[in-house]
């Protein structure tokens, strides 16, 4: 005890002496109740477990079988009330340990904000990495875990309405009304899989969710291929529901996701009463009318029911739009509906677009659309065009986008079908290629063929990226890039990217005369020992020695650079600064430095940390 008084002055050591002093307590009434079994046991006068009803106790002698039986269940009392002397001293001290942890020394505001994050980047969609319209939106339990940290965390989450807000409608029915009850009037988040919710015999999912619009403020219905008719009926008429309560109807997001096109036309009722932020249609659509109050939408669909007309209508009856993503692959142009081109009376404003994406049209559509819209504010603008039905006619870029693609500084071209280029307020603008594009020549549904069509659009580009570059058609590809007039800086990422070097040797080729910088990233074609040029599989590629440049072949990686920077010099437009992937030589160096030129030599991590970024980090400024 004389220690006890000591340590009873710090109140960390007075908590641990208690819990100790607890656990000792019940281990010793755990052997005194084991030594009194063991005495019961030993008179052998009619025992029977405690744990049973007296009245069931004393019915009548045991057999071999009951008697074992209840030991068992004896033996396992004593062992709860011994474990939950241990339980209850842990608790204790972790409660303690835990004040001293830096999170708890945050406010108790901050603090849940902290463990209400780590919940949403803990969730599975993080955890998954899928985009599967099933799984957006699906909310985890995950937290649960964080309420056995310590008493004090339990009482903190278990208070914390918020938390409690996320329901699936697949949990079990206690964890549902426990999410109700513990969210008191917080607003609620509801993923729905209709199989469960929608299904006639369902009654208390249904009946829950009607009870729950003027709750809900996010909803996600989910829609598989086998629903059957009468849940989808359901389905229909909940959503009809929310339409008729609107004024009581606290929806702000709602997602419906079908597992692919639906076989009727539309899913959805007018959604015109309610007052909706934000909407996403998932293989579904919506074709008599949406909310004035909407400011984002995303639209995934592989129907020919959706037109530019449809997009079009959706920006006049949504003036509130930041963002409008329609996700849209119609089937092959030649069987396109037809289109009626005539003009709107006056192009419409979008002050308040940022974000726009128009899906997979075929080019006259998509220049019709962008005729009837002024998106000066455009952050982000993407469409997919694909060409017309006849190889030989021309493509250009509609009339609204042309426009940005002249002020472009940067262009961005990745294999096997995208264009992304970058204005100099950092705005970002792509053009996608359908990969169902086909003709009968299959150089007129390459990336290589539309740039080579509209490279002459982009004529501010300072700098073009080209990602996963193969050797085929290297001299048509540096045609193409002989058009960008104002190029200063390439960088180039593929397989045997030093065949593109060669064809730039030409002297029909030297447009470009800004061009001072070149960064090579071969990080697979590299033999490091003896830098030959190798093709992508580890030898020397026969698709190269059958193409008219089989002269790079026989060379070294090193020789093809010093006969590229020579040639350069020579015309007066030196290379000023070359970067590579490998460890160069001394000599080679000090040769290219003959050449005006400075090589930088980057390892393949730095290199990898730059792929993210804007494609002006790509170089290194002046």
């Amino acid at each position: 005890m004389g220690s006890h008084d000591t340590f009873s002055k710090d109140p960390d050591q007075s908590i641990a002496l208690n819990s100790l002093e607890g656990i000792a307590s019940g281990l010793e009434s755990a052997l005194q109740a084991i030594k009194k079994l063991i005495v019961e046991i030993s008179n052998g006068d009619g025992y029977q477990s405690k744990s049973q009803p007296k009245d069931r106790r004393q019915a009548r002698d045991p057999g071999p079988r009951e008697f074992l039986r209840a030991t068992i269940e004896d033996v396992n009392l004593i062992q709860k009330e011994a474990n939950s002397a241990f339980y209850v001293a842990i608790a204790e001290i972790a409660q303690r340990s835990n004040i001293y942890t830096e999170i708890n020394q945050l406010p108790e505001e901050i603090m849940l904000k902290v463990l209400t994050d780590y919940i949403e980047l803990s969730g599975p969609n993080v955890r998954r990495r899928n985009t599967d319209s099933r799984y957006a939106g699906y909310p985890s339990r995950i937290w649960v875990e964080l309420r056995q940290v310590c008493r004090s965390w339990t009482n903190k989450i278990t208070n914390f309405s918020s938390l409690w807000s996320s329901i699936n409608l697949q949990w079990p029915l206690r964890f549902i009304d426990l999410h109700t009850k513990l969210s008191r009037s917080a607003s609620l988040q509801v993923w729905c899989p209709a199989t469960d919710t929608f299904s006639t015999t369902s009654v208390f999912h249904y009946e829950w969710l009607i009870g729950s619009i003027h709750r809900m403020t996010r909803l996600q219905i989910h829609l598989p291929l086998y629903l059957l008719e009468d849940q989808t009926n359901r389905a229909l008429e909940f959503l009809s529901q929310c339409v008729i309560k609107a004024p009581v109807c606290a929806l702000k997001t709602l997602a419906v996701c079908c597992d692919d096109e639906v076989p009727y036309p539309s899913l959805i009722p007018d959604l015109t009463p309610l007052n909706l932020r934000d909407l996403r249609l998932h293989y579904c659509w919506a074709p008599i009318g949406l909310p004035a109050t909407l400011q984002t939408i995303h639209v995934i669909s592989r129907s020919e029911a959706i037109t530019v007309r449809d997009i079009y209508r959706v920006l006049s009856e949504c003036p509130m739009l930041y963002s409008c993503i329609f996700d849209v692959k119609t089937r092959p142009f030649d069987h396109s509906p037809s289109f009626d081109a005539v003009p709107c009376d006056s192009p419409l404003e979008l002050p308040r677009l940022r974000t726009l994406q128009v899906g997979d049209f075929p080019v006259a559509h998509i220049e019709w659309f962008y005729k009837q819209i002024v998106v000066d504010h455009l952050s982000s603008n993407a469409i997919t065009i694909g060409s017309t039905s006849d190889p030989a006619s021309p493509l250009s870029l509609p009339d609204g986008v042309r426009e940005y693609a002249s002020q472009a500084t940067c262009l961005e071209i990745q294999l096997p079908q995208h264009l992304r280029y970058v204005l100099k307020d950092r705005f970002h603008h792509s053009i996608n290629i359908p990969p169902g594009v086909q003709h009968t020549d299959v150089a007129h549904c390459s990336i290589l063929w539309y740039f080579q069509t509209l490279a002459h659009n982009f004529v501010s580009v300072r700098r073009l990226y080209i990602q996963n570059f193969l050797f085929r058609e290297s001299t048509d590809w540096a045609q193409a890039i002989s058009e960008l007039t104002s190029l200063e800086k390439l960088h180039v990422s593929g397989f045997d990217v030093i065949a593109l070097l060669m064809a730039l040797r030409q002297a029909d080729y030297l447009r470009n005369s800004g061009l001072h910088t070149i960064s090579l990233d071969e990080r697979w074609s590299w033999s490091r020992r003896e830098h030959r040029y190798w093709g992508a599989w580890g030898t020397v590629s026969d698709e190269i020695n059958s193409t008219s440049e089989p002269a790079s072949v026989s060379m070294s990686v090193e020789e093809a650079l010093e006969s590229f920077l020579l040639f350069r010099s020579e015309q007066g437009l030196g290379i000023r600064h070359l970067i590579l992937t490998y460890k160069c030589d001394a000599d080679f160096i000090e040769r290219c430095r003959s050449f005006g030129t400075v090589v930088e030599e980057r390892i393949e991590e730095q290199l990898e940390s730059l792929e993210g970024e804007p494609l002006e980090f790509s170089f290194t400024e002046d």
